[in-house]
């Protein structure tokens, strides 16, 4: 009987780490997920905003993530490697 609720309290243990575990794991996916949608807003405002003097950047899951994760950086660095790898 005790070696029951010994067990019973282990996997118990083992349940409340994999669940803190995959919590986590959650938060990092949903960051990543908000940090592309603002890097995509962010691309395509900076596409609309320098169409006159014809800068553009690709949009693609990429280019959102890098906008996104370095912000206005990352958008300089975008333009640059355009520009010089084009």
């Amino acid at each position: 009987m005790a070696l029951t609720v010994v067990g019973l309290g282990v996997i118990l243990l083992l349940l409340f780490g994999a669940g803190q575990r995959l919590l986590a794991l959650g938060r990092l996916i949903l960051r990543f997920m908000v940090r592309g949608l603002l890097g995509l807003a962010l691309v395509m405002i900076m596409n609309v905003a320098a169409q006159p003097v014809g800068l553009r950047v690709g949009v693609n899951p990429v280019t959102a993530l890098v906008a996104g994760c370095l912000g206005v950086p990352g958008m300089a660095l975008l333009i640059v490697l355009r520009y010089v790898l084009a």
